[in-house]
């Protein structure tokens, strides 16, 4: 009888380290794989670093500076029509610009501030179409940043250069001297 009963108590002990020893691997299997994504979710929450060249004085950037855009780290930009929203101090006076891809080739990069009340258009609903002012519903095309439909708005939004390497996917925008 004790024999039965020393048999049992050490089968519980078996039992619960079984249960502890698959706790744990269950543990470690599920770190292991949400690691990897942990890092990719925490990486892509990082800023996205922009190159900026042309000749600088201390912090002051001289006239004929240029930003570069690595397109991977932009993916709205992969296909023709997408469009984004981006701030590249200290060009535009900090303010958001706007870059839209019109072809495989070319960009359109404009500023993304109305010229009659300063309010920040609206990227284009979808591809060809034009972008529009939420404050008082000025049109601008999306193919050269003109204004189109509107009596308050004379003039298009500024426009900035901008050159495609496709080999090395990156976007190189021009801020001349104003």
């Amino acid at each position: 009888m004790q024999t039965n009963a020393k048999s049992k108590k050490v089968q519980a002990r078996r039992r619960q380290q079984r249960r502890e020893f698959l706790r744990s691997a269950g543990t470690l299997c599920c770190t292991a794989c949400c690691s990897g994504a942990l890092g990719q979710l925490l990486s892509s929450c990082e800023p996205r670093v922009v190159k900026i060249v042309g000749p600088s004085t201390g912090d002051a950037l001289q006239p004929d500076a240029a930003a570069t855009l690595l397109l991977s780290d932009y993916p709205a930009l992969g296909s023709v029509g997408g469009a984004i929203k981006i701030a590249i101090p200290p060009f535009n006076d900090g303010r958001r610009l706007i870059i839209i891809r019109k072809s495989e080739s070319e960009f359109l990069v404009v500023t993304a501030l109305c010229t009659h009340q300063v309010c920040e258009v609206n990227l284009p609903a979808e591809p060809g179409a034009n972008m529009i002012c939420p404050c008082h519903g000025a049109e601008f095309s999306s193919s050269d940043g003109g204004w189109r439909d509107s009596p308050l708005v004379t003039s298009d939004l500024r426009r900035y250069p901008a050159s495609y390497a496709a080999g090395r996917e990156e976007l190189t925008i021009r801020f001349p001297a104003s």
